[in-house]
């Protein structure tokens, strides 16, 4: 006869995601969990059918919460920088959770690190007017610099002021639109800033 769930995927994942943003992403453990629950780790093997499936369910759960903070009040679609600027303040409100995404990162888990929107996406490569390889290229040097400085933030606390995020951003975009010799960077940059 299968086991009873005393708790639900539902009220299990909530709980590891509020360890998780309370005391960061070592309390991801069965042992961690069970205790929190106030009971053995026995329930969240009868929830789920391992760990990994219960890091997915929290990554999900996440996403949600993620998303959330993401909207804006304004029809106005996000420019790439103020895209940036949110993520980067997510993860200065919610740290624990979002180095728990980045530690997850390559684990075919959906992170902090996939969504970003199609829709930017578009708008920024468009705005820029590069070849197909030349956006990726000032894409991966961007993004990469918009998450190494959402971890600073989480991490090691360090605090940036959004004009001077918009300032490191505009340098990197200047700096990689002379390398492809663009026509008219100040246009993109009063477009992408």
């Amino acid at each position: 006869m299968p086991r009873t769930a005393i708790y639900t995927r539902t009220q299990i994942t909530k709980k590891t995601l509020h360890l998780i943003k309370e005391r960061g992403p070592a309390a991801f453990t069965a042992r961690d969990v069970g205790a929190a629950l106030g009971t053995s780790s026995r329930p969240i093997f009868t929830a789920f059918e391992n760990m990994e499936d219960l890091r997915n369910e929290v990554a999900r759960m996440g996403m949600k919460i993620y998303n959330n903070f993401m909207k804006t009040d304004s029809d106005k679609p996000l420019t790439y920088t103020e895209y940036s600027l949110r993520l980067i303040r997510f993860f200065q409100k919610e740290p624990n959770f979002a180095t728990f995404a980045l530690e997850n990162v390559g684990n075919q888990v959906p992170t902090l690190i996939d969504p970003i929107s199609e829709e930017v996406i578009a708008r920024l490569k468009k705005v820029c007017g590069l070849s197909d390889e030349q956006f990726s290229i000032l894409f991966k040097h961007t993004w990469s610099m918009v998450l190494g400085i959402a971890a600073q933030c989480s991490i090691a606390k360090v605090e940036y002021s959004d004009d001077e995020i918009r300032e490191m951003f505009k340098r990197q975009f200047l700096g990689i639109l002379h390398t492809f010799n663009h026509p008219d960077p100040d246009s993109v940059i009063a477009q992408v800033i």
